[in-house]
């Protein structure tokens, strides 16, 4: 596998996972990693999208913030699990990436 350079990115529509350089979503089964470490990426995305704009659920700070510090826990953990991907993190939050150390 070719190293791939993807985001982490609890946005409220897509899968959490996109291609840095195309911006297209990456499908979470299509990762190489472990199937606990899809489970739990795919239980954060559901979590993010529960707080669609427009849905009758309002984000707040304190649920803001804990989902961005499982995003970062979790980009760390796909980097421990596979090497080949070079990853960043966009904090919804603060609207910016947070770059991982390679």
């Amino acid at each position: 596998m070719k190293r791939a350079y993807i985001v982490l990115d609890g946005c409220f529509t897509g899968t959490g996972v996109r291609d840095i350089n195309t911006q297209e979503w990456i499908e979470i089964s299509d990762l190489v990693v472990s199937d606990n470490l899809k489970t739990s990426l795919e239980n954060w995305a559901t979590e993010y999208q529960k707080y669609t704009p427009g849905s009758s659920l309002e984000i707040d700070d304190n649920t803001l913030k804990r989902l961005d510090d499982e995003g970062l826990r979790l980009s760390n953990a796909i980097m421990t699990e596979n090497e080949d991907y070079k990853i960043d993190y966009y904090d919804s939050k603060y609207g910016g990436r947070i770059y991982i150390k390679y």
